[in-house]
């Protein structure tokens, strides 16, 4: 295991019974032990060894930062289709920013917004993702993926066709 010694159990208060742990707070002090492994319905909290001491992290935490990892490199890879998009070739990445992404399955929508507004107007973006590799599909101010998009992806991507 690449940190150290990891212990999984339910609560904090497991690693007090099995005496790997003195306090019930979120760091404590540990003498070197074997590996614990416990699951529950509930979910997992997982203790990391770290320079003589024991984190707890619950398993929501650690699906969060998951989360997050996986949310920017979606965003990465669908600024790097925004980028490089026919849709787009006309203007300077540097003139604007990818924000507000939002996905709903193999479907995105980002939000293009201007680093100067007098030069260009906020646009909405829809990608669609095959194969891995996202596609802009649509680009626009106004009734972005319409005619493309099934009407529950617009609705998830909260997308108004008039």
């Amino acid at each position: 295991m690449r940190a150290g010694r990891y212990i999984c159990g339910t609560t904090a208060a497991l690693l007090l019974a099995s005496g790997m742990a003195s306090a019930p707070s979120s760091t404590a002090a540990a003498a070197p032990a074997k590996s614990v492994t416990t699951t529950s319905t509930k979910g997992v909290t997982v203790a990391t060894k770290t320079a003589g001491q024991y984190r707890v992290v619950r398993s929501a935490q650690l699906r969060r930062s998951t989360a997050a990892l996986q949310r920017a490199a979606t965003l990465k890879a669908v600024t790097k289709a925004v980028h490089s998009s026919e849709f787009t070739e006309g203007v300077a990445a540097s003139a604007y920013s990818v924000r507000d992404l939002r996905t709903s399955g193999s479907w995105a929508r980002v939000t293009l917004t201007p680093k100067q507004a007098a030069e260009l107007d906020p646009a909405t973006v829809l990608l669609r993702k095959t194969r891995s590799t996202w596609t802009v599909v649509d680009l626009g101010t106004a009734g972005v993926g319409c005619e493309v998009a099934p009407n529950s992806t617009l609705k998830a991507l909260k997308l108004e066709c008039a």
